[in-house]
């Protein structure tokens, strides 16, 4: 395996300590930049609308990710250093006395979620991280949030307006059906 070897091995570590279980994208990045590098010969630009927005995007869900990890670790960041522990969990992986989930986020995740958590407590971190996401995807899509307000008053105008005729129609038919039934039936007898 590729990953048996000194190199291999020591670069995924150093990735994991970055951004924990996410460490495959800085790979990915790297390959990115590798292949602009190889075809166009100049370095790319990140500071572009869409990439920032992705970035803001990834650090929530790597923000996310380290919540829900120490949630389910049971590791209350209140008595304990987000920080330190983030830390002991690595030097455990390294050792092998760890897994993988038990990264999170990595020491990216920790700083973040070490910050929210100082700022906002648990449950602002979560709403930062959700936040996070929405800013990011508002950024990647290119939208306001007045686009998506407009676009969601207009569906739910649309469905209303669907569900209203759905439930006239099936009062009339209800009593068009009732008429029906209270009709006396006539019948015609053959002599």
């Amino acid at each position: 395996m590729i990953s048996d070897g000194f190199i291999p091995t020591s670069l995924e570590n150093i990735f994991k300590w970055f951004l924990g279980i996410w460490y495959f994208v800085l790979s990915v990045i790297l390959l990115i930049i590798g292949i602009v590098l190889v075809v166009k010969r100049k370095f790319p630009t990140f500071y572009t609308k869409r990439l920032v927005g992705i970035t803001i995007f990834f650090l929530g869900i790597v923000l996310l990710t380290h919540i829900q990890t120490f949630d389910r670790l049971l590791i209350d960041p209140q008595h304990t250093s987000i920080i330190r522990a983030s830390w002991d969990n690595f030097l455990h992986y390294t050792k092998g006395d760890g897994v993988n989930s038990q990264l999170g986020g990595g020491m990216i995740g920790a700083i973040f979620f070490a910050l929210t958590y100082f700022l906002f407590s648990l449950a602002g971190a979560k709403i930062g991280a959700v936040f996070s996401l929405l800013i990011g995807l508002l950024f990647i899509t290119n939208l306001s949030i007045g686009n998506v307000y407009t676009f969601i008053k207009q569906y739910i105008q649309k469905l209303s307006a669907l569900v209203a005729q759905k439930l006239k129609t099936a009062k009339e038919n209800r009593q068009e059906n009732k008429k029906v039934k209270e009709e006396p039936e006539i019948s015609e007898e053959v002599e």
